[in-house]
């Protein structure tokens, strides 16, 4: 059986719920159908997984929704109506990493936690060089306490350095080599590489 959009809005509404899980739907923007929510809305999965971030032990959720691999979402446009959800605190979204999808993040001013899933692995930095991924969206939500961009291919943590109240980092999967970039920031007590577990005291 097809799973609606329209049917996963109407029951988030009708149950009086702040939080859509919208995973394997095939989507390659948000539609102006959830953006359409506002203020509704406070957490949004738009990915076939996403991180249980109250869980010690890393754990990860799957989509409610069916999974297919012809239904993956991989956002790769977004309408400037996204700061209609002036509300929104959770985000997990999957994305075209070689395009500029991401400069939306600094129109969602309550946003604590994010997660990035790229349309692949970028393990390999030189594909990452050669696209041009510019990292630099990473520092526009001031808010933001807990993010999770594994395997995105990011080397420099610098871009972070804006996020005063970041907490918690996961970094895993990609070859970031060194913490300089995010010394600064105080708030900081979890980062989890690729590599190691290190508590930032």
């Amino acid at each position: 059986m097809e799973i609606k959009l329209s049917d996963l809005i109407k029951n988030m509404v009708d149950s009086g719920s702040n939080t859509l899980d919208a995973g394997n739907l095939g989507l390659s923007t948000i539609p102006e159908e959830i953006l359409e929510l506002g203020d509704i809305i406070e957490v949004l999965y738009l990915t076939k997984s996403y991180p249980d971030s109250e869980s010690q032990e890393g754990k990860w959720f799957s989509s409610k929704q069916p999974y297919g691999e012809a239904k993956t979402n991989i956002i790769s446009s977004v309408s400037p109506n996204i700061k209609k959800l002036r509300n929104l605190k959770k985000l997990s979204i999957q994305v075209a990493l070689a395009t500029d999808v991401l400069n939306f993040l600094d129109m969602l001013p309550s946003l604590e936690e994010l997660t990035i899933i790229p349309d692949k692995n970028y393990f390999d930095t030189k594909e990452v060089t050669e696209k041009k991924v510019d990292f630099s969206f990473l520092g526009s939500p001031k808010n933001l306490k807990k993010l999770w961009i594994q395997a995105i291919g990011i080397e420099d943590l610098h871009s972070l350095a804006t996020l005063e109240k970041l907490e918690y980092l996961n970094c895993a999967g990609s070859p970031v080599t060194n913490l300089d970039g995010i010394a600064t920031l105080k708030n900081l007590k979890e980062i989890q590489t690729c590599k190691y577990l290190q508590n930032v005291n």
